[in-house]
């Protein structure tokens, strides 16, 4: 199965630098190939939206806090961006809604909203990928 040109977590399984098989990326094939990304510029929220138009944005994200996080649109970030999640869209006046790596039991099966604007910095560090 493939979503939009990109692979499922099944074709890059997890595999923990605990075990030392390998510190090396294993996935050095396949008929997917980071043609280019770009770096969002730091505050740039609108900037941020328009390039959610071509796919998802990794972004950086102030989350010591968003652990706690259940449901509904989560607001209370402290100052140091400490995270990354996946952007996968973003709702006028409601806000971000993000991917996180977690699993389901966490958030909404996942997922979460972060607050319209600039909030746990999400637009401070982010970056495109196209494929």
């Amino acid at each position: 199965m493939q979503i939009r040109g990109i692979q499922p977590d099944s074709v890059y399984p997890y595999t923990s630098a605990v075990d030392d098989t390998s510190k090396e990326c294993k996935s050095t094939g396949g008929p997917f190939k980071v043609a280019s990304f770009r770096n969002i510029d730091e505050g740039d929220c609108k900037d941020l939206v328009s390039e959610l138009n071509y796919g998802p944005v990794s972004v950086g994200i102030a989350g010591y806090r968003l652990q706690f996080y259940s449901e509904g649109i989560f607001n209370d970030c402290n100052s140091y961006i400490d995270h990354a999640v996946v952007l996968i869209g973003y709702k006028s006046g409601i806000g971000w809604k993000i991917k996180n790596s977690w699993g389901v039991e966490w958030g909404m099966q996942g997922f979460a909203w972060i607050k319209d604007g600039n909030n746990c910095g999400i637009c401070n560090m982010a970056v495109s990928a196209k494929i």
